[in-house]
């Protein structure tokens, strides 16, 4: 919209009444996909962090980890591409601005750095509880 001078940035948009916003998405809807017009009519609003990227970044960090322990580097690359696909199709559908799709990929790197350290304490906490403590703190019998 921006783009097309109906508005003067992005940021405006976001200042603006759902009505309002509505009015602005029918006026572009024109030069724009149907289905891109349903979309942003459904979502006008930005969100932080972005859960699209948080699963891409998810994947990446699993199934990439995983094909390079396999010895498999082309395949990592591939996942590592659709994420980044993923991630730009966030800002080219204006569903979010790059600040969100960096505080996602922030959060799946903390999140990377913690668990380490938390399978540690997972581990000792077993080792203090009795034979099969486990199973009877969640009801189970066996």
């Amino acid at each position: 919209m921006a783009e097309q001078l109906v508005i003067p940035n992005a940021n405006h948009f976001y200042k603006l009444t759902q009505g309002r916003q509505n009015e602005l998405i029918e006026t572009v809807s024109a030069s724009t996909s149907e289905w891109r017009t349903r979309h942003w009519l459904g979502e006008t609003d930005y969100s932080f962090p972005s859960g699209h990227t948080i699963f891409a970044a998810i994947c990446v960090v699993f199934f990439a980890g995983l094909f390079l322990q396999w010895g498999k580097p082309s395949w990592a690359f591939g996942v590592l591409a659709w994420a980044l696909v993923v991630s730009y199709s966030r800002l080219w559908l204006g569903m979010h601005r790059p600040i969100d799709l960096f505080g996602s990929t922030a959060f799946v790197a903390a999140v990377y750095v913690i668990l380490p350290s938390f399978t540690h304490s997972a581990s000792r906490l077993s080792r203090l509880l009795p034979e099969n403590g486990l199973f009877r703190l969640l009801g189970n019998k066996n």
